[in-house]
């Protein structure tokens, strides 16, 4: 899971940066019709390298340009700064969904 946030007002929180960042895998919330979906639409998009703003290690990873807002939900961000229990909503193209 990767989180893009604009700059915020003055209530943002440490979490609220301007930057691209990952923040953990989301593991629940979708179909294989949905699965293959998502795919299908990432795959418009694969990238020779990632766009993170702090590079991680991932070596089996596919990376893709950030064209895509992926709603999810979750109970908590860990000090590591990871989405807890984290459950895929939606995706949409272009513009991020409130």
């Amino acid at each position: 899971m990767v989180k893009q946030l604009a700059p915020t007002s003055e209530d943002a929180s440490p979490y609220d940066v301007p930057d691209l960042v990952y923040m953990g895998k989301v593991g629940t919330g979708w179909s294989r019709t949905t699965s293959a979906q998502i795919r299908k639409a990432l795959d418009t998009v694969v990238s020779p390298k990632q766009r993170l703003t702090r590079t991680i290690r991932k070596p089996k990873a596919t990376w893709v340009e950030p064209k895509f807002y992926a709603d999810i939900e979750y109970r908590d961000i860990t000090s590591e700064g990871l989405l807890r229990a984290s459950s895929f909503k939606g995706l949409s193209r272009g513009t991020r969904r409130s």
